[in-house]
């Protein structure tokens, strides 16, 4: 599926699919220590979902939570809503902005888990993501190369923890 997805340009030529499923796994590993002990019931959103990073690895090896896959893009939908019937999932695809998903009554604050993979800027993912998340939540979004790092002001204002693969925010 995701070779797929690479081949319609949703991930990059040059991406390697077997680093970008374990940097998916690395997510799912980080939410679900975090989670699966505290709530019986686990709803995750993955905001810009586009070619399936990091949803579909997640959906294959924790099938247990509710997941809604969100992307503006029609095409890239139709691409999540097919990955989605092939994994056997019931996963929900949302098309449309996040920023209008979170004034939805069923979407607001009822997530436990939001992952971020090359979503937007880390103040405007956050932002996004605080709409979502329930109280308690988590935003696991993709830490920058290794070359660069998150602005010290933009971790401190969020209450971010930077690790090299992904950075956690914990909704108070």
């Amino acid at each position: 599926m995701l070779e797929r997805a690479q081949k319609l340009g949703f991930i990059g030529k040059n991406s390697d699919i077997s680093k970008e499923i374990k940097h998916s796994w690395h997510f799912g590993k980080i939410a679900f220590e975090l989670l699966f002990t505290q709530h019986s019931e686990l709803n995750c959103w993955d905001m810009g979902s586009g070619g399936g990073l990091p949803a579909l690895p997640l959906l294959v090896r924790w099938r247990e939570p509710r997941w809604v896959l969100n992307d503006v893009s029609a095409k890239k939908c139709d691409f999540l809503e097919w990955a989605v019937i092939r994994l056997g999932s019931k996963a929900i695809i949302h098309q449309g902005p996040v920023e209008a998903a979170v004034q939805m009554p069923n979407y607001k604050e009822r997530f436990n888990i939001v992952t971020s993979r090359a979503f937007a800027d880390i103040e405007h993912t956050v932002k996004c993501a605080d709409g979502l998340l329930a109280t308690g939540g988590y935003l696991l979004v993709s830490s920058p190369p290794d070359e660069r790092r998150w602005p010290a002001t933009i971790l401190a204002k969020f209450d971010l923890t930077e690790t090299p693969a992904v950075s956690v925010l914990k909704k108070k």
